[in-house]
């Protein structure tokens, strides 16, 4: 290869090039792959669209500027990580065999994803890891670095080194087959199609109690942080509340669409008995009663329902860790108790201050 600056532009324009392919799998794996988790994919980008545009991208359901600016930050963030291990880690990684990257890809992704979860957001913003799960974001690392032995063949176009080019184009292969089989799979689920896979149990009974009692509580919670998005006195506390609407509309969103493909129909609507005992439902004339406050006095009431009503959802979410037979719907349960708890912990200290 050429020397100096002529070599390090080779270099760096290998790397980014790596970067851009492996960022746009990890994306593409993000669009095809979050319905399958109960998360919608405006709401996976619009919250990572946050350390861009901060609160100005949360609304109640994802918009256009939020989404747009999360998927910006995403493959920025996978791209300047390829940049780190193909350009300034070039002494190192440009001798390795594929098969050594490929071992490597995990340690790397989680190490990564470690530094951004647990250094950089709770710096920059604080509000992403508490709505995410360490596991959603580390799977997204894992599927970009997975990705990285592409370089390969990217080198041989750039330098016309023809080491390893056909292990890369397997990889890039496979990786191609994958992404088929994850639309063709999602395009099944927009036909309600979606598999149903009880694979952890076989109580399809418990599935069905827990899809329509969170429905439900979602919908109540939805209405209680839609009012609070407008009427609460403070705007963290506003933002947090668009956030969660934004959030259990996509949940709910999500319970609708697997409630159609594994059961056929609509979900039912609970009875006035299932409603009063599930847990952590607010009464119609306490939602009233909160709806006719303001100020802080609103802010102080709002919390103390939501905490209850969250509280309720975590329970009910710990049941389905154990009993619910779809994996889904284990992974959704995951997530809602993970964000819950945080907006438990974040709203009580936002009313202390």
């Amino acid at each position: 290869m050429p020397k100096d600056s002529v070599r390090l532009r080779l270099i760096l324009r290998t790397a980014w090039i790596t970067g851009v392919l492996t960022s746009t799998f990890s994306t593409l794996v993000i669009v095809f792959g979050s319905h399958r988790i109960g998360r919608g994919v405006g709401l996976s980008f619009m919250e990572v669209g946050m350390v861009l545009l901060r609160d100005k991208a949360v609304t109640r359901d994802p918009e256009w500027p939020g989404v747009l600016a999360g998927i910006v930050v995403h493959q920025s963030a996978d791209i300047f990580w390829a940049v780190v291990f193909w350009g300034l880690l070039a002494q190192f990684t440009w001798s390795l065999r594929p098969r050594t990257v490929l071992a490597l890809a995990l340690p790397w992704a989680l190490a990564t994803v470690a530094i951004e979860y647990f250094v950089f957001l709770p710096l920059n913003q604080p509000l992403l890891p508490m709505q995410t799960p360490f596991w959603t974001a580390a799977g997204v690392h894992i599927s970009s670095a997975a990705a990285y032995p592409v370089f390969y063949w990217i080198r041989k176009l750039i330098t016309g080194i023809e080491e390893h080019v056909r292990f890369a184009r397997r990889a890039a292969l496979a990786l191609g087959g994958l992404l088929v089989l994850t639309a063709g799979v999602e395009a099944l689920c927009e036909r309600h199609m979606e598999p149903y896979w009880p694979l952890l149990s076989d109580s399809k009974s418990f599935d069905q109690d827990f899809m329509r009692r969170m429905t439900a509580h979602h919908e109540v919670g939805r209405e209680l942080a839609l009012m609070a998005a407008e009427t609460a006195s403070r705007e963290r506390l506003r933002t947090v509340a668009r956030l969660m609407a934004a959030e259990q509309g996509a949940e709910t969103d999500a319970l609708r669409r697997w409630w159609i493909s594994w059961f056929g129909g609509s979900i039912p609507p609970l009875s006035d008995a299932e409603h009063a005992a599930t847990p952590g439902m607010p009464s119609p004339k306490a939602i009233q009663a909160l709806a006719r406050l303001q100020g802080s006095e609103f802010d102080s009431q709002f919390v103390d329902m939501m905490t209850v009503h969250h509280e309720g959802a975590i329970q009910m979410s710990k049941e389905a860790q154990s009993g619910a037979a779809d994996v889904s719907l284990r992974l959704l349960a995951n997530q809602i108790i993970h964000a819950q708890a945080r907006q438990i912990s974040y709203m009580r200290q936002l009313v202390r201050q």
